[in-house]
């Protein structure tokens, strides 16, 4: 069980965290 919530949590995350490192890069570059 602990193991299907952890792959969950991952795949909800992920595009959440990529979609923010995008946002930092993003605002980084334009600095």
């Amino acid at each position: 069980m602990q193991r299907l919530g952890s792959i969950l949590l991952k795949e909800l995350f992920s595009p959440i965290f990529t979609a923010w490192m995008w946002k930092v890069a993003d605002e980084k570059a334009h600095l």
